[in-house]
């Protein structure tokens, strides 16, 4: 991808890209529409890491022009720039992201709360606010929050928060310290 505009289309709800791709049977055509599947590296807090890239010298106008030393871009003459230097190589070292599935969390707009599993009480759940990163297809990335190993209520959350509500134990309408809303008996 050379290109992701910023702007989504009101109207159409889809966002223009540009793209370097091998055209060489002459199958695709200005202005056509596709669905396409963008694959990325990402790191563990959710960056995009490309490492192949590393070494690379990038047109800054025209990034499919590459090239593994310095030099001026073939199509405009602008010096080529590091890819480092353009955004495209994360510095972070290639971790794998803690991942939850996307039915893991109760999103509240400005937080989302998991119920992780007690390993040291069986049937005991304690609510928990995490920090999410980008949806990744079925899942999210947690950026903090959370410690790989421990277990997350996938199917059933919504239950063990009303419990929560009812016995004004924090949940994710109430935090912790929070307290209960004007009008409401607890």
């Amino acid at each position: 991808m050379t290109f992701v505009d910023p702007v989504v289309n009101p109207k159409t709800r889809i966002i223009r890209l540009r793209a370097v791709i091998n055209n060489t049977e002459g199958k695709l055509k200005p202005d056509m529409l596709a669905e396409v599947i963008v694959k990325i590296k990402m790191g563990a807090k959710g960056v995009v890491s490309d490492s192949d890239l590393s070494n690379l010298w990038v047109g800054p106008m025209h990034p499919e022009e590459t090239s593994t030393k310095p030099g001026k871009c073939s199509i405009c003459g602008m010096r080529l720039k590091r890819a480092r230097s353009l955004g495209l190589v994360s510095s972070i070292k290639q971790e794998k992201p803690l991942l939850i599935p996307a039915t893991a969390p109760l999103l509240t707009g400005k937080r989302a709360i998991v119920y992780v599993r007690n390993p040291n009480k069986k049937g005991v759940y304690e609510g928990r606010e995490i920090h999410l990163g980008s949806r990744v297809g079925e899942h999210y990335i947690v950026k903090h929050g959370l410690k790989e190993g421990e277990q997350v209520v996938t199917k059933g959350n919504f239950k063990i928060d009303s419990a929560m509500q009812i016995l004004a134990k924090p949940s994710m309408m109430q935090t912790q310290g929070s307290k209960p809303m004007k009008g409401h008996n607890h």
